[in-house]
């Protein structure tokens, strides 16, 4: 019995880890939910050396590239997806630390992160001149990043090939970033050859090459044994590139969001902007990208900010939204899962002070239904009302009409597919200049009174003379009804706030 129990343990054990934790596990809400509650860091992991220059003085100065990796604490997973995020900062400025929220973020839904160091323009103000009046050198810029990202990559796949520490799936590494670091992970991830934009192929010739020349010191160089190619996918936050016609049909998909208003790097095409100057450097922003993914046939995603300027993606809840998004998004790519749905259009509009969904489908295939969810701040959605899908192989047009609201709410759809795997739609933000019409009758009253003309979590409290709450409850539907017995008569406030907590209107009430 001592023998057998042990073992029967170390069996129920193993079948558990390898069960449950296979490396193509995606059940559970996994790559998509937090199914993690900590985190693990390892911090300062030195993937490269390089130098940056002082153009404008001609010196050369060495830089140490390191990153750090976030785990999923407890994650018994064989293999996992890894991310590798850039900071933004105009090539000029910004830190790794600057992209931990969302590594932290990521990796409790299960992916392997990293955040990482690349080469900026050498900060004296004549270099900085010199680089921002420049298009080659700020192209060379790209470049430099671009092969400092690459580097990273050829970390992970020595890692994998040798000790294994991350336990990195090579074949499912996504990379990406905001703004410069997006622009970094942009030309990494698309340009297959040096002489594919002649723009810059001299860029290329400068630094190494199409892998670059960063690299760690013999006898640890990972080159030319280990290569960058192979990226699973991008995650692009207010990135351009330097020309649409290095995206094909097969190169890997993207989700994008960008502000539609950013001043910095163009939504659509334009110049590059920095602190109100104009850079003689024009970029394809996330639209243009979008568009031309759309002709050559990727798959993709994009989340547009009306009125967004270039900050507005790192705010909430912006923010909160585009996690959501690009790990719904990178879970369809690492699970290899064709989502059910292809959709074209999503808009919320008011009609009588009510919200109407509308939204428009390419394609469904398989598909079983849409979660109509909702927030009041943008950043914890609930589940109102579901839709069943229409199921047509050439699209569909669905509406809805919401019950009720506050004046300002986000809603967005959760498209799930008849086997459970499901994606969201990008956010869409209500908002009603309509001032709900309420109610309160009959007044004077005795045992009771009515609220009519609520919105679902209106606040809807009793007040005495004195200041006093006597009674308090939230609205669920349009009409609340107000127990009076227990109330001494006289002058009672009927005060109605919205689901933000602000006032909405005091009504006087006599109670006799």
């Amino acid at each position: 019995m001592r023998t057998f129990l042990p073992a029967l343990l170390l069996l129920c054990s193993s079948f558990t880890i390898n069960a449950q934790l296979s490396p193509l596990n995606c059940l559970g809400g996994r790559y998509t939910n937090d199914v993690f509650t900590d985190v693990t860091k390892t911090s300062n992991i030195i993937f490269g050396y390089n130098t940056t220059s002082d153009n404008f003085y001609g010196i050369n100065y060495p830089q140490t590239l390191m990153m750090d990796v976030y785990q999923p604490t407890g994650d018994l997973a064989l293999q996992r997806p890894l991310i590798i995020l850039a900071f933004g900062g105009a090539f000029i400025q910004g830190q790794r630390s600057d992209m931990e929220p969302i590594c932290i973020a990521l990796a409790k839904k299960g992916y392997v992160t990293a955040t990482i160091d690349y080469r900026l323009v050498h900060n004296s103000n004549e270099n900085l001149f010199t680089v921002g009046t420049s298009n080659a050198l700020l192209i060379d810029q790209i470049i430099k990043a671009s092969a400092d990202m690459k580097a990273a990559i050829r970390y992970f796949k020595r890692d994998a090939a040798t000790t294994n520490t991350f336990r990195i799936d090579t074949t499912k590494i996504i990379i990406g970033g905001g703004s410069s670091g997006a622009i970094a992970a942009l030309q990494t991830a698309y340009t297959d050859n040096v002489n594919e934009n002649p723009a810059t192929t001299s860029g290329y010739a400068n630094n190494g090459g199409f892998e670059g020349n960063t690299d760690l010191e013999a006898p640890n160089s990972l080159l030319p044994t280990y290569n960058s190619r192979g990226i699973a996918g991008v995650l692009n936050i207010a990135g351009g590139v330097l020309d649409t016609i290095i995206i094909d049909a097969n190169d890997p998909p993207i989700y994008s969001s960008h502000g539609d208003a950013d001043e910095v790097v163009p939504y659509n095409y334009g110049q590059l902007s920095f602190q109100g100057l104009s850079v003689p450097l024009a970029l394809y922003g996330s639209y243009s990208i979008t568009i031309r993914a759309n002709n050559v046939g990727i798959k993709n995603e994009l989340y547009t900010i009306p009125g967004g300027k270039h900050e507005t993606p790192s705010l909430p809840p912006y923010i909160n939204n585009i996690i959501a998004g690009a790990s719904a998004f990178s879970q369809s790519i690492v699970c290899n899962l064709n989502l059910p749905v292809t959709l074209t259009s999503f808009n919320v509009r008011s009609n009588n002070c009510l919200p109407v969904l509308n939204w428009q489908t390419a394609t469904e295939l398989q598909s079983s239904h849409y979660d109509i969810e909702t927030s009041a701040d943008g950043t914890r959605f609930n589940k109102i009302a579901t839709v069943n899908s229409k199921n047509s192989g050439n699209g569909a047009s669905y509406t809805y009409t919401a019950e009720s609201s506050s004046n300002n709410a986000w809603f967005r759809l959760k498209i799930t597919d008849k086997d459970g795997a499901f994606t969201y739609s990008p956010v869409q933000k209500f908002t009603s200049q309509c001032k709900p019409s309420l109610l309160v009758y009959p007044n004077p009253a005795q045992t009771r009174a009515t609220v009519s003309g609520l919105q679902t979590n209106m606040q809807v409290s009793i007040i005495n003379a004195e200041g006093k709450l006597l009674w308090s409850q939230k609205a669920s539907g349009s009409t609340l009804q107000i127990p009076l017995s227990s109330f001494a008569n006289g002058l009672l406030l009927v005060q109605i706030k919205d689901a933000t907590g602000k006032t909405v209107t005091n009504t006087r009430l006599i109670k006799n």
